[in-house]
Parts: structure tokens; C-alpha cells; sequence
């Protein structure tokens, strides 16, 4: 009949798109001109800098790609990154999530987040950083200057360092929102400021807001994109990536033992005579992965990394301390 017409005549609902809109890119931020030493660099004498690292966020921000998280693993795949792909140092993925270490880029990378990531590729700074005299005379010390002009950032300058934190924090790449990532547009840097703070210098809240602002206006706004979705078998939402923390053998409950850290639980108080490495040995470590032929070199020291990592953690010892 008529509304049988009628209803032909119409055009059929767009599906949604089965891959991201947009070019697809190999990096979000500027390459460094200068080499990435990885974590450990900055440990010898920055131990509670990295005691604090151990215990937050950005440490973990690798692990869901480790551990196949289905939506990490959705948005990769949308993007055009296969899952076996994600944890690689030349993914588009851990140029934000992981550390890169320069000749290591086809490599799964060993950690999230560092010192490197905000203060600069270090291996032409750190020489001069390290051997700086003269500490009263600030930011004009002639290593300080020296380490600026090798590849540090001058993160004490709030417009540089408003432009380090949103180059991650917020997203504006078509591409990468289509495939559902968050853009950060509503990230609170003034909070995240006193969450990541490790220094001792501050700055004022309406310092902070103003040189934020600044950096998200130079960026433009968040585009608005068409939101991409897996089409049925179209993705591999429990994707089998080298897992570079999980054991050979699966635990007794079916999943594989992973030794990422967990958020540090509240310190309960002591009592009478307990330690912290009493306090420790009641607390059941995660299983190490065992050795086999199938770990490489990369992935044990890894896995060692970790259970040291977790060791300083639980005992309150800095990495360095001697204690």
C-alpha cells in the first residue's frame, strides 16, 4: 500500500562506521631530537621522587594494554592497531601510555608513564643535571642551564609545562576520538597538579588555570566525529598480547598472575613491634613468572623490576636507601 511505498521510499538509517574517521597517525606529541634513556635513569638520586612514581597513576598507564583491557583493546582496533601491536614502543598507543626507550621502538615497552615522558629524553641532560654545583644560585646554575639546553624541560615554565601535561591529557586527534577514546576535556589539571606534585616549588591555583587555558585554546577545540563500532566479528575484544608481567602457567583460578602493582593500600597503624618488613611478609606478593625458555631477557627483567618495585613499596624503603 501507500505507507508500504512510503516506507520504501525512505533511505535506511546509516550504519555506524566499522573503523575511526580520520588519517591514521604515528605519534600525538613531537618526537624528541634527543635519546630516551628509560625508567631507572633518574632512581640513583631521585629515590623518593621514585618511591612516589612506584604508588601512582602514570606508572600503570601501560598495563591495560598489557592486560588486554576490552575497551583499551576496542579503541586500539578501531584506530587501525592490532592487539598484538598495542604494548609495541612504535604504537601510536604508548606514545602516551608508555616510555619509549630510543632503539628499543619495535619493542613491547617496559613501563608507563616516567621521568623522561614530562621532563625530557635524557640521555644528553643527565650528565650535566647530575654534575651541578652551585644549587643557590637556582635556575640560573650553569648545569641547570646547560641540561635546559640538552633536551630537559623547563617544567617550572607553566606554559611549557600546561603544554607537556594536555599534549596527553587532551585529545584532539579525529582520528582517536572516533574510535571512542575520551578526550580529556573536562580533566581537572589543577587537581592533577597536586596529585602529581613531587617538587618542592608551587605554583597558585589561578596560575595554574590560566596557563591551562592557554594550552587547550592554542590546541582548538575538541572536534566533533562520528563514533566508530566494532562490527560483528570485526575485532578481538580478549586479544592474546605478550603479557611482559604474567606468568608462563595460569593461576589456580584461570587467569594468568600478573605483578602489576595495585594502588598502595591505607597504612594500617603499628602495633607492638610489628615492622615494615613484618607487615610485608603477611602480605602474599603476586606469583613470578617462571623461568622458561618462552621469557625473553626483556620480559624477566621486567618481572624483577616489579618485585623490587613491590618490595621498596610495601617496606616504606626508598630505592637507593641502603636500609
Amino acid at each position: 500500500g501507500a505507507g508500504g511505498a512510503a516506507a520504501a521510499g525512505r533511505a535506511a538509517p546509516a550504519a555506524a562506521p566499522a573503523a575511526a574517521a580520520g588519517p591514521m597517525r604515528r605519534r600525538l606529541r613531537p618526537a624528541s631530537q634527543h635519546r630516551t634513556l628509560g625508567p631507572g635513569a633518574c632512581s640513583g638520586c631521585h629515590g623518593p621522587q621514585n618511591q612516589w612514581w612506584f604508588g601512582h597513576a602514570h606508572y600503570r598507564s601501560a598495563d591495560p594494554f598489557f592486560d588486554g583491557d576490552p575497551d583499551t583493546v576496542r579503541i586500539a582496533t578501531l584506530y587501525g592497531i592490532s592487539p598484538s601491536q598495542i604494548t609495541r614502543g612504535g604504537s601510536l598507543c604508548m606514545d602516551c601510555h608508555g616510555t619509549v626507550v630510543s632503539g628499543k621502538e619495535a619493542r613491547d615497552v617496559l613501563d608507563g608513564v616516567s621521568c623522561e615522558s614530562c621532563h625530557g629524553a635524557a640521555a644528553d641532560w643527565l650528565e650535566p643535571h647530575k654534575n651541578e654545583r652551585d644549587k643557590q644560585l637556582g635556575r640560573s646554575r650553569p648545569g641547570y642551564r646547560a641540561a635546559l639546553a640538552n633536551g630537559k624541560a623547563d617544567l617550572g615554565d607553566l606554559a611549557l609545562r600546561a603544554r607537556t601535561c594536555s599534549g596527553c591529557h587532551y585529545v584532539t586527534d579525529p582520528r582517536l576520538l572516533s574510535a571512542g577514546h575520551p578526550s580529556g576535556a573536562e580533566f581537572d589539571y589543577v587537581r592533577g597538579m597536586a596529585e602529581v606534585r613531587h617538587w618542592q616549588a608551587t605554583a597558585a591555583p589561578g596560575e595554574l588555570r590560566t596557563a591551562f587555558a592557554a594550552a587547550l585554546a592554542g590546541r582548538g577545540p575538541v572536534p566533533q566525529v562520528e563514533r566508530a563500532v566494532l562490527a560483528a566479528g570485526g575485532g578481538q575484544t580478549e586479544p592474546t598480547v605478550r603479557r611482559r608481567r604474567a606468568a608462563a602457567s595460569s593461576s589456580p583460578g584461570g587467569r594468568p598472575a600478573v605483578l602489576a602493582l595495585a594502588p598502595p593500600p591505607p597504612r594500617p597503624a603499628r602495633a607492638g613491634g610489628s615492622s615494615p618488613a613484618a607487615a610485608a611478609a603477611r602480605r602474599e606478593l603476586p606469583e613470578l613468572p617462571g623461568i622458561s625458555g618462552s621469557l625473553t631477557l626483556e620480559e624477566l627483567l621486567a618481572a624483577l623490576q616489579r618485585r623490587i618495585a613491590e618490595l621498596y613499596r610495601l617496606t616504606s624503603q626508598p630505592p637507593g636507601s641502603g636500609r
